[in-house]
């Protein structure tokens, strides 16, 4: 039986969860706007952080289910080492 689903957000960032809890943070994404904060020139020779926010920039997130033996077997093989 399928209960845990895996939000990977950009490239590398994986996070494995119980489905309803997948479901409220794609609820909760559908509403976020882009953040962004950059270190600029204001025009004055000084430098502030300006930031950012809105924009039609999409948000890359990729789900999928798993089922609850690869979850155990997942467990079982505990964190990955970082060599």
């Amino acid at each position: 039986m399928t209960t845990r689903a895996v939000i990977k957000f950009g490239y590398r960032e994986e996070f494995v969860m119980p489905i309803k809890d997948a479901v409220t943070i794609l609820e909760s994404m559908a509403e976020a706007e882009h953040y962004e904060s950059k270190w600029e020139d204001d025009g004055t020779g000084n430098n502030h952080d300006v930031l950012y926010i809105g924009g039609d920039k999409k948000i890359d997130i990729e789900v999928k289910l798993i089922s609850e033996d690869s979850y155990a077997i997942g467990k079982i093989m505990g964190a990955k080492a970082d060599a």
